[in-house]
């Protein structure tokens, strides 16, 4: 995220985003959250605009809900230092795993997802 954020143009420190990752950090700076929401290609108000889960629909909602999984924040923390090409491996894992009988595959729409094993 550090990198992504650099790129776009906002000089963030990957030991920065470690500390506010585990809290040490709490208070980052408004340009702080600007490099973090270019680095996750959303917009500031983001982190800012109360929204119910529910209301903001497919992949937000889906997102929102998973965050509370402590299992998909720890994959999600550890890969985002990962490259473009590093992150396009992992898309690529996640796809392969989804071909296994029993797996659930990914909607965004969770009305629309395959349950049954193949």
């Amino acid at each position: 995220m550090a990198a992504r954020a650099t790129a776009a143009g906002y000089d963030i420190s990957r030991a920065y985003v470690q500390q506010l990752r585990r809290g040490k950090r709490t208070n980052p700076t408004v340009r702080a959250l600007q490099g973090v929401a270019a680095a996750f290609e959303v917009p500031l108000s983001y982190f800012f605009t109360p929204e119910e889960p529910a209301r903001r629909g497919g992949e937000e909602e889906a997102l929102a809900l998973l965050a509370g999984d402590e299992a998909v924040r720890e994959i999600a923390l550890r890969s985002s230092h990962l490259t473009p090409e590093g992150m396009r491996a992992i898309a690529s894992v996640l796809e392969n795993l989804e071909q296994l009988p029993g797996l659930v595959r990914y909607s965004a729409d969770p009305d629309q997802e395959d349950k049954s094993e193949r």
